[in-house]
């Protein structure tokens, strides 16, 4: 698609939506520290709605003579006349001081008790402005995103100078990192998918316990919107994507749909070593389908999701001095994840929670060249996780208790193919059990403030069946406490302490029948964090989080080279990693200018040595930045965004001995969008014009995989709301 294209593009949707008028709507936040609510209960005597997770309403739909009541559980009930509303730019709800006697049916908190945490709530402007789901996470979050470039190559996620394996990835609550390389790759995921993101940094008060942290990611109808969504995208890499998406509410029950197809030749730009070449093979076709139906009862909520996911791509291989030219190779993947939840409430005290989910993938890689496979045309691998958990939380006033147990069977076949060497089985099992229970006491107030303390237990068992059969045990445990000062109520002090572990996974322990390392140790963790979260108003909403982070490691596991060049899985024997993570955020006049920045400064060394010349002892881990800098912000004026996403990298190295021979360049990536909100009729219409590394930086995340130069897009989204539905009497 020509630039120019776009620019008559843009230019008729702009001349037409400007005959058009604006939506009506408002706001729903916190009296106290300005935030947002959302799935607040807003209705009339004939009309019922909630708001969405912006905490935004419309008020058209309402009669002129309506009052209109607002309820949440954890606010006090208030009513207004349209009349009233109208003249507001939000509606201030008031924090219950006492606890109700109703009972809140769902396992899935804000956030989980002593937690430090970042969250995302996804609204229709980012998902139109970010490419990909790691883009949000890299420019949100403090986690480190793994790519090898271009749109659909692996990538994976990392935190505080510790491997991808070490960061654990929830779906809806069901743990998806796959048993062979123990990570998450994204690139087959679709962003308009995924309406939240939460990343706790210092290990999860259940099973999940995890020196990296754990991502958790939700989709799904959970705003209750009653509407139909039809968009796609257009960039100067050739690529189109087309998604629609189907959601309904009413009376407790929900569903949502969303299905997208989107394919490209994806031959861009790179400067390698001075000069510009076109990447070739990187090309894919993508389809993903996905689909969620939630029904809620008095003390029962019943969720399922599943989605399907197509990713065909060429792998162009890794660039090196001596060869430029890209492999002609090509990799499918087909993925099937099912997820069920259920919440049952036997009384305002005791909860129970359960969740199964079943995870299937399908990998076939095909070289007709062998320059991949060096003795075969193609190979596949066929991967099967069953998994289930149960827990149980009661609640006493203060008092907090959550015993659970998990389960999960995998199961990978045609390991001969999938992994180099020749072995006498061609399948491997692992059945990873855990048993945990957790507490938490808050106290009343105290002279100091509110206090609330936190701990922890989990008893892990994996059984391995490949080859020969083998059993490990792990015990995991976490405690500490925060502080709400009595002088400053709008702050949060944490700390905490965790010892855990991490298993080696398949590819790690069996990589190599000649070179592999079946007697691979698990690696072992001791993690302290100090946490500060503060919440201001001075020049607008201002919010200051201040995280520092220790970490030892014991047993940690790399990929190190051997004497005949090729990388084995070994443990070294003592790693260490501190640092800090700072984000402040920043909302002016009524959020008309709203930025956020971010600086991570992570020191994670090698803290052993082999012998007295070794000269990895003290040097950074591979692939980890000393400092990173994010700075986002938007402009909104009426219906327009303007928005800047920045990320500054610094230098990195791909071997242990960090030579500088061995390092990559400090990078810096700038991209802009543009985006205008507009109705026409009943729909809502968003048209956005985003360049990606507008700047053109040349850089690589990881080694001989560069990164694409300047990205011009288009997207374009159409929301048509089902007003019929909103209306119905209570």
């Amino acid at each position: 698609m020509s630039l120019k294209l776009v620019q008559k593009l843009v230019f008729i949707v702009f001349l037409y939506s400007s005959l058009l008028f604006s939506q009506t709507y408002k706001f729903v936040i916190d009296s106290e520290t300005n935030e947002s609510i959302s799935n607040v209960l807003i209705f009339s005597e004939s009309v019922k709605i909630f708001s969405n997770n912006e905490g935004r309403f419309e008020i058209d739909l309402f009669s002129e003579n309506d009052t209109i009541v607002f309820q949440h559980l954890k606010y006090e009930t208030q009513k207004l006349s349209l009349s009233k509303l109208k003249f507001l730019n939000s509606v201030q709800l008031v924090k219950k001081s006492l606890q109700t006697e109703q009972v809140l049916i769902t396992s899935q908190k804000e956030t989980e008790n002593g937690s430090i945490s970042e969250i995302i709530k996804l609204n229709e402007f980012e998902k139109n402005t970010f490419s990909s789901a790691t883009e949000i996470i890299k420019s949100k979050t403090s986690l480190l995103v793994r790519d090898y470039g271009g749109e659909a190559s692996t990538k994976t996620i990392s935190s505080r100078g510790m491997s991808s394996e070490n960061t654990i990835v929830l779906f809806n609550e069901a743990k998806v990192n796959d048993l062979r390389t123990g990570t998450f790759d994204f690139s087959s995921f679709e962003a308009f998918a995924i309406d939240k993101i939460e990343y706790i940094k210092n290990n999860s008060i259940e099973s999940n316990f995890s020196s990296g942290g754990t991502l958790k990611l939700y989709s799904g109808n959970n705003n209750n919107q009653n509407s139909i969504i039809l968009g796609g995208m257009f960039n100067s890499l050739s690529t189109q994507k087309y998604f629609t998406s189907i959601n309904f509410a009413k009376n407790g029950f929900s569903f949502g749909s969303n299905f997208s197809r989107s394919y490209s030749q994806n031959e861009f730009n790179f400067i390698f070593e001075g000069d510009e070449f076109v990447r070739k093979n990187a090309n894919y076709s993508k389809t993903f389908a996905n689909g969620d139906i939630k029904w809620s009862g008095n003390n029962l909520v019943l969720k399922f999701y599943t989605h399907y996911s197509h990713l065909l791509n060429g792998l162009p291989g890794f660039v090196v001095t001596n060869n430029t030219a890209s492999s002609k190779a090509s990799n499918l993947t087909n993925s099937i994840l099912s997820i069920g939840n259920l919440d049952y409430s036997f009384s305002k005290n005791l909860l129970f929670s359960s969740t199964i989910s079943f995870h299937n993938q399908y990998l076939k890689m095909k070289d007709a060249t062998n320059q991949l496979l060096l003795d075969r045309d193609s190979q596949s691998s066929t991967f099967n996780d069953l998994s289930f958990s149960n827990k149980i939380v009661y609640n006493l006033k203060n008092i907090d208790l959550s015993v659970g147990y998990n389960y999960s069977f995998s199961n990978v076949d045609s390991l001969s193919t999938y992994i180099s060497g020749i072995f006498s089985s061609n399948s491997g099992d692992r059945i990873d059990q855990n048993i945990y229970a957790s507490t938490n006491y808050k106290t009343d107030g105290m002279y100091l403030g509110e206090f609330n303390f936190f701990g922890g237990l989990n008893y892990q068992i994996i059984s391995d069946n490949i080859f020969e059969k083998s059993e490990h045990d792990y015990l995991s445990y976490r405690l500490g406490f925060s502080l709400i000062p009595q002088l400053f109520t709008n702050s949060e002090f944490v700390f905490s302490f965790s010892n855990n572990y991490r298993h080696p996974t398949f590819n790690e322990k069996y990589y190599s029948g000649f070179f592999g390392n079946s007697k691979l140790k698990g690696e072992e963790y001791k993690s302290f964090n100090a946490g500060m979260n503060l919440i201001f108003n001075v020049l607008g909403k201002e919010k200051l989080s201040l995280t520092y982070f220790f970490i030892e490691g014991n047993n940690r596991i790399i990929w190190a080279p051997t004497i005949l060049a090729i990388q084995i899985p070994r443990n070294i024997s003592k790693i260490k990693s501190d640092g800090i993570e700072v984000k402040f955020e920043q909302s002016l006049f009524n959020s008309l200018i709203e930025w956020e920045l971010l600086y991570i400064y992570t020191n994670a060394q090698n803290k052993s040595a082999i012998s007295v010349d070794d000269k990895t002892y003290n040097k950074q881990i591979i692939y980890t930045p000393k400092h990173r800098l994010n700075f986002n912000s938007q402009l909104n004026i009426l219906d327009f965004r303007f928005s800047i996403n920045s990320s500054f990298v610094g230098k990195r190295y791909f071997t242990p001995d960090n030579t500088e021979r061995n390092s990559l360049a400090p990078y810096f990536i700038l991209d802009l969008s543009l985006s205008y909100k507009f109705n026409i009729s009943a729909t809502e219409n968003i048209i956005s014009l985003n360049a990606y590394n507008i700047l053109d930086e040349e850089y690589f995340i990881i080694q001989s995989y560069p990164m694409p130069l300047k990205t011009i897009s288009i997207n374009y989204s159409m929301r048509i709301q089902w007003k019929n539905y909103y209306y119905y009497y209570l």
